[in-house]
């Protein structure tokens, strides 16, 4: 009562507990200080446990908690960026850098593309291990890319995907994949149980799958890798599959 009655306030004696409340907050909000104000906007600067809380507040569509603190800035900085250019696949190529994926996009009229009209081609290479407790390509951020292509791409638009792990550097590398069905109302074709294994240098397909829904539906993945000393060069392990709107 006495932060109440010691304080200026243009609010009638008989207004509402909430508008009192409401009031106080605000008052203690003008004492801060101006940099910290900003600062907690600011994606570079803003503490570690503002992250979450400024992701929803900027509107980001794709957003995992377990993220590292590095990989939550990247997405946020980049945020008012995705969604000025949403729909161009500089947008999507924007958003997937962030999570340390690098993105070719091929279009259905360009050399080598589809030749389906309104669709592309979407390959897009895992350059960095994102979650430390599990493997570089694991379903968490196998997820992430998918949510993230279907966010930022045109909502019309249909696509193929290929998804993979590229390094530059002497290892080898072995995969072991699963993919587990999925059940949804509006029913789907997924992609079955499947295990390979490969080595530097070769691709490896899964069985493509075709969603025939209003919204892709997600493959649950999982895969182990393995590094040991061979030759140096780009190592791709790949997922494909395709989604049609």
């Amino acid at each position: 009562m006495s932060d109440q009655t010691s304080r200026q306030t243009v609010l009638p004696p008989n207004s509402a507990a909430v508008a009192v409340a409401l009031d106080l907050v605000e008052d203690r909000m003008s004492g801060l200080p101006a940099e910290v104000i900003r600062d907690c906007l600011d994606p570079m600067r803003a503490p570690a446990s503002l992250l979450d809380h400024l992701g929803w507040e900027l509107s980001v569509d794709v957003w995992d908690r377990e993220w590292p603190e590095q990989v939550k800035r990247r997405v946020l900085a980049v945020s008012e960026e995705v969604h000025k250019y949403k729909g161009t696949p500089y947008s999507i190529k924007t958003a997937l850098d962030a999570l340390g994926v690098t993105a070719h996009l091929l279009e259905w009229w360009q050399e080598g593309g589809s030749g389906v009209p309104g669709t592309f081609e979407i390959t897009a290479y895992a350059n960095e291990q994102i979650f430390a407790d599990g493997p570089i390509l694991d379903a968490r951020l196998q997820e992430n890319i998918l949510s993230t292509i279907s966010a930022t791409k045109p909502k019309s638009r249909g696509y193929s995907f290929q998804i993979g792990a590229q390094f530059e550097s002497s290892l080898s590398m072995g995969l072991a994949g699963r993919s587990n069905a999925l059940t949804q109302p509006m029913g789907a074709t997924i992609l079955p149980q499947s295990g390979t294994a490969i080595g530097a240098g070769v691709m490896a397909h899964s069985v493509a799958f075709i969603a025939k829904t209003a919204e892709p539906v997600l493959p649950q993945m999982g895969a182990v890798f393995g590094c040991g000393a061979t030759a140096r060069g780009h190592s791709f392990l790949s997922l494909h599959g395709e989604l049609l709107t």
